[in-house]
């Protein structure tokens, strides 16, 4: 399946747009100081982003073989950045039809440097000591809403206690509109997180941030720069196989961070009024 055949903003205009060389697949809101959001799984923080920045689960691709049905799960979601806090923050509506106490979860993929790194930079396989130094170092996977593993969120890049998934480094919480995790039934769930832009999370295996964080490099996020995203949800429904929808679709390639989306760090808006692609756009040139 050609992940530009779905690449299409929420307003039907096409979402894949030529910045430079660039093939873009979104844009990120520039928070202002004074609305960066709570974290608290309330999305009225976003009420200000304008729906240009989001993108419905319409426009994700279904994995092969799967159709989307709102009646069976349905979603949107957006990403936000700020720039004194130097954070990137991320926010989703979803809607299942029969959630589930696992199989429900994000996997979310971040490159914030836009190193397109490949396998053989984000998995060296030995010696052990490599291994451990270089997994997801320079884009980072972190897996939401997946309490089979005991927690709600955390990441593939440090290992107990997950501390980047913490405050200050990470955070995140998620409110039930309506069921809750593993009712079986219909549930809407709102989802809020916010995570920190590494260059280079250099951690070992048990290290805390204190025996870590000097070590490690941030990004300084930029307006105008690419940060590299692949956003994938897996529905799990009783008696059925499970269906992921992504975007893009890296698939067996999500830890090649060349085939992730990008998405380019939007400038501050004038008003909170909706503003179309064209003025976005045109803030680049």
């Amino acid at each position: 399946m050609e992940k530009s055949a779905v690449l299409l903003v929420v307003l039907g205009l096409a979402l894949a747009v030529p910045v430079g060389a660039q093939e873009i697949t979104g844009y990120i809101f520039q928070f202002p100081d004074d609305k960066v959001p709570t974290i608290d799984g309330d999305l009225s923080d976003w009420d200000i982003v304008p729906e240009q920045y989001w993108i419905w689960e319409k426009d994700m691709i279904q994995e092969e073989g799967a159709e989307f049905d709102p009646s069976d799960h349905n979603m949107k979601f957006a990403w936000g950045w700020n720039d004194s806090q130097n954070r990137l923050y991320f926010a989703c509506w979803v809607y299942d039809d029969a959630y589930m106490a696992s199989g429900e979860y994000f996997s979310i993929y971040v490159d914030p440097a836009n190193g397109d790194y490949g396998p053989d930079e984000i998995y060296v396989t030995e010696p052990v000591e490599e291994k451990e130094r270089w997994f997801f170092a320079l884009a980072q996977k972190y897996y939401v809403m997946r309490p089979e593993k005991g927690t709600t969120m955390y990441s593939y890049n440090t290992s107990d206690p997950d501390w980047d998934c913490m405050p200050p480094y990470g955070d995140h919480a998620y409110k039930f509109l309506k069921g809750s995790i593993g009712c079986d039934c219909p549930a809407e769930m709102t989802l809020e997180m916010m995570i920190t832009p590494w260059e280079d999370l250099n951690t070992r295996s048990g290290e805390t941030a204190e025996e870590a964080i000097g070590k490690c490099k941030i990004v300084d996020l930029t307006e105008g720069n690419i940060v590299g995203i692949e956003v994938c949800k897996k529905d799990s429904d009783p008696g059925e196989d499970p269906v992921y929808r992504a975007i893009p679709w890296a698939g067996y390639f999500a830890d090649n961070a060349a085939l992730w989306g990008d998405y380019i760090l939007a400038p501050l808006e004038v008003s909170v009024e909706p503003t179309t692609w064209a003025r976005i756009k045109a803030s680049f040139r």
